[in-house]
Formats: C-alpha cells, structure tokens, sequence
C-alpha cells in the first residue's frame, strides 16, 4: 500500500519536492486508524491535517491541481458515511484530486445525492404505505375477512345414536376393540387453570367421582363452549348462536344498508394477511383472539366502478437509483446515445428502467376473501364508521341476508370449507 502511494504522489509532483523522511511519513498515514486506511483512501481535505504547513506548501508549489477550488470545497468519499461507497464505482473511489472533471462532476454528484438518500427513502416509503394497491388489470385490491366460528356440538338424528350404540356392542363382542393397556405408563398432563374450558371440566369429573349431585344444566352469556352455552340461544349477536352449525360473521354496510363480509383496502406496504390483522383489531379492538388462514384466498370477487378514474402512482426508490446511475454515465460519457448507456446499465449493473406508466387507471377493485376461525372473544364494534351492525350466520340461513346473486358467488365456497 506504501508503493501505491508513493506512486500517486510521483504522479502530481515532482520526487526532488519530498526529502525520504516526507515519503516515509506520508506513507503511514492512517496506520494509527482502526481500518488502517493509506493516502489513497484521504481526501484532499484529510490529507492536509497530516502535513505541518511547510510541506504542504512544497506539495502545492509547482502543482496547480492542489488549487483548483473544486477540489477544496468537494466533500470526498472518506468524509462521509461508509454505505455510500455501494453507489461508486471504484475508479470513483480514490481522491478527488486523483479524477480528471468528468469524473470529479460525476463523483459530487452521486456523494450529494447519498447524503440525501435516507430521507428519500423514508420519503418513497410514507408515500408507499398511503398508496392503494392496484392490480394488472387496473383494479384497487381489498382483503375480505371470512371470519367462522366451528360448531359447538356435533349434531345427529336419534338413528344415529342408535347405530353408534349398536355398533360399539357388535364390534366389542366379536373383540374388534382395542383393549387398554393398564401397564403402559401414561403421562399425566397438567391442566391449565387459567383455561375456563379444563377447569369446568375437571370441576365436573370432580363431582362426578365424589358422587356428588350434578347441577342442571346452566347456560353462560356469549360462551361458546359445549358445556356453558345455551342450544336455544336466538340471538344472532351472540357467539354461541346456532350451537349445532357452523357460523359466519357478517356486517351491515352504513351506505348501502346490504350485509356482507367485512373487507378493507390493501396499502402499499401490507401484506394481505397484515392487514386482515388491522381490520379484526380496528372493526373489533384487541381483545378479539383470531386465528388467520393463509395463503391462498377462498374465493376473489371483482367489481366494476361506475367510471374509470386516474391515479398517480407512486415513485419507487429503485427508480431514483436507477436515475442516478445513468444521469452519471450520461456525465462520464456525454457523448453516448441513450439507448447504449441503457443497455451498459442492464449489462453491467443488472439494471432495468421501469416502464410502468406514471398515471395510473383504475377500472374496479378486487377482493380477495380469505378464511379466518375465531378463537376467543366476544365480537362488540368498536368502529362503527362503515358497519353498524353485525350477525353470526349458519349457511343453511344466508339466503335471509345476501340476494341471490351474492348466495350463488358464496354458497359453493362455504359448503366446501
């Protein structure tokens, strides 16, 4: 790295300006620094704090180079932060006093522009994370929210009961049952006290081994478990509606009076499942407990609007990088067309411009509905801005709350899932 050096400064100056103890100390300039950096990794500016007065008055003597007011005001890659290295090349690396104009141009105007980088960022992404998300064919992209409660009980005819009862007593006749083994060791699982479903349960077994009167039976307000909830429950409100079926959550839209699964608009910087997330937590608060399926969609349903709007679209920071690149090469070679610096960029740098057109139409929007089982919680809107009422629904009742056309698109998805 010392011969490098020395190289460098035979270049701008003449040897018989430097005694051997100069170039022995300009060659160990940064040894005192963690990352150990030579005279070629300093700027003009640094390269001066290492020379008393009297030998950088030898050094810009003969050399107009170390003069030009370029050079003194420039801010060099080593007085700025190290990511900014990423976005020069390394023969724009070295000093500026070692570049010719073209490359000192080129070099200030890619070191400005990665001071303001951060902010640009911070600027791309807020415009982003506000920008509704649109498809290919032009359609605003929604995520429906399929939420389903799973039935409570397990219904059958008293047939059945009778089969099953006829059926265990001909398979354990014949010896068709597993026999228990009473020397196998079976681990004993501790039951979570803070679960209202284990401790009901073992309250029950409790009093049945005891010999204790088992109480009638007593339903619990909005419980969905087999043993608290009420199998005449007639409200739709409640979460253990229609105990015996599956059940649909349902909202009531504010402006078109039609029920419907509620939906929300995807943001540029959400995922689908991301903003199902935001959706329960905003229509319900936080102590709604869902589990999200994910993820691929149940059903997508598209809508057309009555007129085509236009929309800008946002301008991602990739496009800001790749302007930078070739606004550069267009300094270094002034003289190229266009259309060769862009194929020396996606050659080189692997760089493609975006063609994607800055107006945007927007035609429709699509929303992708995907299922969601609720876990805990009793459903109370906290948001009423778009909804103002809501129904746990069974598929055998849907035809009440959709239209027909609304029952055929959901029906055949709901049977099946």
């Amino acid at each position: 790295m010392i011969k490098i050096s020395l190289r460098l400064l035979r270049r701008f100056s003449s040897s018989d300006l430097y005694n051997m103890e100069t170039y022995e100390k300009i060659g160990k300039i940064g040894t005192d620094y963690d990352d150990a950096r030579n005279y070629e990794a300093f700027s003009m500016k640094e390269f001066k704090k290492h020379l008393t007065p009297e030998e950088w008055a030898k050094v810009t003597a003969n050399d107009p180079l170390f003069k030009m007011p370029e050079l003194e005001d420039l801010w060099d890659i080593q007085d700025l932060k190290p990511h900014f290295y990423k976005h020069l090349p390394p023969y724009l690396q070295r000093p500026a006093m070692a570049l010719d104009e073209r490359q000192r141009a080129a070099k200030r105007m890619t070191l400005e522009w990665a001071k303001g980088e951060k902010d640009l960022k911070k600027k791309r992404i807020a415009i982003k994370s506000t920008w509704r998300m649109l498809t290919n064919d032009e359609c605003e992209v929604f995520t429906g929210l399929m939420l389903v409660r799973n039935p409570i009980w397990a219904l059958g005819h008293d047939k059945d009961v009778e089969w099953a009862k006829l059926r265990f007593r001909t398979m354990r006749k014949h010896g068709l049952l597993a026999k228990f083994d009473e020397s196998f060791e079976y681990e004993d699982i501790e039951d979570d006290d803070d679960d209202l479903t284990s401790t009901r349960l073992l309250k029950l077994e409790k009093d049945l081994d005891e010999g204790k009167p088992i109480r009638g039976y007593e339903p619990v307000p909005n419980s969905k478990h087999w043993l608290e909830a009420d199998p005449d429950e007639a409200d739709p409100h409640s979460i253990g509606y229609a105990g015996g079926y599956r059940v649909w959550l349902l909202l009531k839209n504010k402006a078109t009076q039609k029920w419907e699964f509620p939906s929300a608009t995807v943001f540029g910087m959400n995922s689908f499942h991301q903003t199902r997330i935001n959706l329960v937590e905003n229509l319900f608060g936080k102590n709604l407990k869902v589990h999200h399926i994910t993820p691929k969609p149940f059903i997508v349903d598209t809508e057309a609007y009555p007129e085509v709007t236009e929309r800008d679209r946002p301008i991602n920071f990739d496009e800001d990088v790749y302007d930078l690149y070739f606004n550069r090469l267009k300094i270094l070679m002034p003289k190229a067309k266009e259309e060769d610096l862009i194929k020396m960029l996606q050659k080189k740098y692997d760089m493609k411009k975006n063609l994607d057109p800055l107006i945007k139409k927007v035609k429709g929007r699509k929303i992708f509905y995907f299922r969601s089982i609720h876990e805990k919680g009793d459903i109370k809107l906290v948001n009423n801005d778009i909804y103002d009422d809501y129904a746990w629904v069974p598929k055998v009742k849907l035809s009440k709350y959709f239209d027909k056309e609304r029952y055929d698109k959901f029906i055949q998805v709901m049977t099946r899932h």
